[in-house]
């Protein structure tokens, strides 16, 4: 768990010759965290990139929201969880697109 710490810290940071790797760790924490236990540090960083890059999709803060709380932080969580609610609220369509009834 240690080196997949310092990895994404490398990767999550700005000065990563390859730019930011979001998807990377993103991916990376989805997979790992079905069958490991995932350390508070590394959901810090997936969240903090989730929300980064999350534009207007509902459920991306939903997941960054679900993220900062196994990390420990809910006041970051509960902020997540009312950015999503608001976008929920002026979303035409889901992710896959499907398009809401009025």
């Amino acid at each position: 768990m240690n080196m997949a710490l310092a990895y994404a810290k490398g990767a999550a940071s700005s000065n990563n010759p390859l730019g930011v790797q979001s998807s990377s760790i993103i991916s990376g924490i989805k997979y790992l965290s079905k069958n490991l236990s995932i350390s508070p540090d590394i959901y810090a960083i997936g969240a903090k990139l989730v929300e980064q890059y999350a534009a207007d999709d509902p459920s991306d803060f939903m997941m960054a929201s679900e993220w900062y709380w196994l990390a420990g932080n809910k006041k970051a969580a509960i902020k997540c969880l009312k950015k999503g609610k608001r976008m929920m609220k002026i979303a035409k369509t889901n992710h896959y697109g499907t398009y809401f009834k009025s």
